[in-house]
């Protein structure tokens, strides 16, 4: 918490496609307030994905060569 209000997490996960990963996305979304960067080895595959729970063009995927281009405040 920052003089009162909560601060806002920037949050890069890494392996998007993982079960546990698509599980915490889901789960994080919930908190539009956090924004998510989602780092794969295969970007491609990742939209279907998002389109299906709902989560078209909420969030930034990329490849892992794309991972520290953005400031970050939490690692998964």
């Amino acid at each position: 918490m920052v003089n009162g209000y909560i601060k806002m997490m920037r949050i890069a996960i890494l392996g998007v496609t993982s079960q546990i990963a698509r599980d915490l996305i889901v789960s994080f979304s919930a908190a539009e307030d956090n924004p998510l960067y989602l780092f794969v080895r295969r970007p491609d595959d990742v939209p279907k994905w998002l389109a299906s729970a709902w989560l078209s063009e909420c969030y930034l995927v990329d490849d892992f060569s794309g991972f520290g281009k953005q400031e970050c405040d939490a690692i998964i």
